[in-house]
């Protein structure tokens, strides 16, 4: 297993056990000013978010804003990405341990996503994406649990590997309800593209997501921290891996036996 996974699988642990002991309440819904008429502004979402991830005044960050029909109102949404990029490598340094963390890709919880529900006002507590901070959160939106509204793309990086997280709305909150692998150890000869596809299935109003071998360009890099910056071109091959099928009883993206 790729120290990757490893690290990956290790993070998913360590984040589902916060949330079985914090509960998933804690996702918490805030309404932004607590106004009988909540109007949403860049001022208070900024101080919500640096509220929530003890942001000093000095503390540099980035903060990215996507709008969208998210759920099954009439109103459109708002995600948030913030990166904590500078933290990273300040945590890193304070603690005298920049190589081993320049290792291991920085990996923390230095990505988070928030959402604010366009109807009500009322914004998430932060959502954390374990990752490598170099490389910043990439949204994307697509219908996948419903054709009345979109569903939230979320991909990341963790070292030379990427994957994608997928997200339906329910109670002005998202949740998880798929993952998959976008590529494995670029820039090394061990590298595995995959091409991940949202497909039509029979009659259901739902989408499947599929995930094909791929095929793309990959040339040797070296320095981990110069494969930050590439982003492989990926084609489909004509080979399927996996299929999910989603469940709307329990919210989730499942494998079928006799597919596994």
């Amino acid at each position: 297993m790729s120290l990757e996974r490893i690290l990956f699988f290790s993070l998913l642990i360590f984040v589902a056990s916060c949330d079985n002991s914090e509960n998933q309440e804690d996702n918490a819904l805030t309404d932004l000013e607590n106004e009988s008429h909540p109007t949403m502004t860049e001022e208070k979402i900024r101080r919500h978010v640096e509220g929530q991830l003890s942001i000093l005044p000095t503390e540099q960050y980035t903060i990215e804003q996507y709008k969208e029909h998210l759920d099954t109102d009439d109103s459109v949404d708002l995600v948030i990405t913030v990166n904590l990029l500078s933290r990273a490598l300040k945590e890193a340094e304070l603690e005298n341990e920049v190589s081993r963390r320049e290792q291991l890709g920085y990996m923390g919880n230095y990505n988070f996503i928030f959402y604010v529900d366009g109807k009500t006002k009322t914004i998430t507590s932060p959502i954390a994406v374990p990752s490598s901070p170099h490389v910043p959160l990439k949204v994307s939106f697509a219908s996948l649990t419903s054709t009345v509204h979109k569903d939230l793309i979320v991909d990341f990086r963790i070292r030379r590997s990427s994957y994608r997280q997928f997200y339906t709305i329910r109670e002005r909150a998202p949740i998880k309800v798929s993952e998959s692998e976008l590529f494995e150890n670029l820039g090394t000869n061990d590298f595995k593209p995959y091409y991940v596809e949202i497909e039509d299935w029979e009659n259901e109003v739902w989408k499947s997501i599929a995930v094909y071998e791929g095929k793309a360009e990959n040339k040797l890099i070296p320095e981990l921290r110069d494969s930050y910056q590439v982003q492989p071109d990926i084609k489909r091959s004509d080979k399927l891996i996996r299929r999910w099928y989603y469940s709307p009883k329990h919210l989730k993206y499942y494998l079928r036996k006799d597919e596994i």
